[in-house]
């Protein structure tokens, strides 16, 4: 019999016996194991495919929104500001920009950018996955090949497809399986390396706090092999290069990311939502997938070759100490580490029946595909019984985020609106859906909060003008300015401002901004329209 390459075909191949000459009937175990392994491959297609309704993530719209506003001749971190990255705006100005060329929304484009680079991350994983278990015949190739789409699609939590640490996992997924290979002495091509190295800077420059992933990874790879071995590897040059890069375009190309934006951002945006280590830690999802990891670490050694669990776990530490040094511990930011567990659990369990149950022959590549197939039926049932399967696209006729969307397009006349509200949803997507300008700077009302995150002395609501500070003076002539010169249709206002009430009165955006005489000149054209739940809904005349 001729070797195994380990490729998804040949494994298909495989499953078959033989048939006789003009033999037409074929074993129903046969078409068993190929029909498992084409729907483990069709169905994260076909649920990547129901993104594509309505609403896409929040924060994703925002983002979008300001890569828009950016390709539209905006200057990045002046006239649109926000706390990420210039690598995120890049990242999102792909979608944006193919919206602008071929038509369509920004938000459908992003849905199959991302499609795209989990359909890149599921081969290139494969391809390294099959150098790892050399051709040989093991429940771990199949069940890990199969696993890779499903992480990338199914998994993200609470319709986060196409968050930034969503996109880090896909960039990256296949660097964990290159450092396994890389630690056990498994040679992958230079080129290979190379572009799995710049692949994964890019994703861990996503976010600042990324960098401890590599750090630990490349610090357990180093322990494996020489120094000398460790500096001619192109991998980690890849990712230099990535960071690097990324780095120098900040310096460069956005120097207001560094000199305004970073300062502004450590001094108000940290005050707000912030949650203890202890707190994100013990969360719902980071706390067991740890402990998931450090199982499978524990049992690596009862697992032959390839050890993935090991890797996998240090990849989950960092991701879980980089959800730490945010201090917020939203849902997203937790889906790494779940990614990661779930690739240690796996690759433990496989390497486990790889090693005491013999599998050979035509009968041992269907025995694989049957033993992985029912590992990942569970995944895809425990993560159903997790976060039921999309949930806010079911909600979304009808909803207050419908509707207000209707109301938008309907009386946005000049294309323009102003949202003033201390969070992002619902007026991402909603912005994205209507197809209109925020003509404030900001996604959100972020710096008021954080620079009245605590009560003033004295027992006032508002600093008054001349006593504000640099940046609070910078925000409220900003927003003002540009609601006077851009005279925006529409005029939303959140009647709950994310503010602690330090006297009897509520602290109010409106009455805020109108004591800039800008403001409250262009205001007197405007007169109340619809109310939407906690949203005050104000008319351009």
């Amino acid at each position: 019999m001729a070797p195994s390459d380990g490729s998804f075909t040949d494994v298909v191949r495989r499953t078959a016996p033989v048939p006789a000459w003009g033999a037409w009937a074929v074993d129903g175990d046969v078409l068993l194991a190929r029909a498992l392994l084409g729907a483990f491959v069709l169905i994260p297609l076909a649920w990547a495919c129901g993104f594509l309704w309505p609403p896409i993530n929040h924060d994703v719209a925002a983002n979008l929104d300001m890569a828009r506003r950016w390709l539209a001749g905006e200057r990045l971190y002046r006239d649109v500001i926000d706390v990420n990255t210039p690598l995120v705006f890049l990242v999102y100005a792909v979608p944006e920009g193919l919206a602008r060329l071929f038509g369509g929304s920004g938000a459908i484009w992003m849905v199959a950018c991302v499609i795209a680079g989990v359909t890149a991350s599921s081969i290139v994983s494969h391809r390294i996955l099959r150098r790892l278990f050399a051709g040989e015949q093991s429940v771990g190739l199949v069940l890990l090949s199969l696993l890779a789409p499903f992480l990338l699609v199914v998994l993200p939590p609470d319709n986060s497809f196409g968050q930034r640490e969503h996109l880090m996992t896909i960039l990256a997924l296949p660097y964990v399986f290159a450092a396994v290979a890389r630690a056990d002495g498994r040679p992958l091509p230079a080129g290979l390396l190379l572009a799995v190295g710049v692949a994964a800077g890019i994703g861990f420059s996503l976010k600042p706090h990324f960098v401890a992933i590599p750090i630990l990874v490349e610090g357990y790879v180093l322990t494996r092999r020489s120094l000398r071995v460790g500096l001619a590897d192109p991998l980690p040059w890849g990712i230099a290069a990535a960071v690097t890069g990324h780095v120098l375009f900040a310096l460069t190309i956005t120097p207001d990311y560094v000199t305004f934006v970073l300062p502004f951002v450590f001094k108000y945006y940290t005050q707000i939502g912030g949650s203890g280590a202890v707190e994100v830690l013990t969360g719902r999802y980071i706390l067991p997938s740890l402990l998931a990891c450090a199982f499978a670490a524990l049992l690596a050694p009862a697992v032959l070759r390839p050890r993935v669990a090991p890797i996998a776990a240090l990849f989950a530490f960092g991701a879980a100490l980089a959800a730490v040094a945010q201090g917020k511990g939203w849902a997203y930011q937790s889906y790494p580490v779940m990614a990661m567990a779930a690739v240690a659990m796996a690759a433990t369990v496989a390497g486990l029946v790889d090693r005491h149950v013999p599998l050979s022959g035509r009968a041992g590549h269907r025995a694989a595909v049957f033993i992985a197939s029912a590992v990942l039926g569970l995944f895809y049932v425990q993560d159903a019984l997790m976060d039921q399967p999309f949930r806010k696209q079911q909600q979304y006729v009808g909803s207050p985020l419908q509707q207000l969307t209707q109301a938008v397009q309907k009386n946005a006349t000049n294309g323009r609106v102003l949202v003033m509200s201390p969070g992002i949803f619902p007026h991402y997507p909603m912005i994205n859906y209507a197809g209109v300008e925020m003509v404030m700077p900001f996604q959100t009302m972020w710096p008021l909060q954080g620079i009245y995150a605590n009560c003033l002395p004295g027992g006032h609501l508002y600093n008054e003008p001349a006593e504000m500070s640099e940046g609070e003076r910078f925000v409220f002539e900003s927003i003002a300015g540009a609601f006077a010169t851009k005279q925006p249709a529409l005029l939303i206002v959140d009647r709950v401002p994310g503010i602690p009430r330090c006297r009897t009165e509520v602290f109010s955006y409106l009455e805020y901004f109108l004591r800039h005489p800008d403001f409250a000149a262009a205001f007197e054209n405007y007169e109340p329209f619809i109310e939407k739940e906690r949203y005050v809904v104000y008319k351009r005349n």
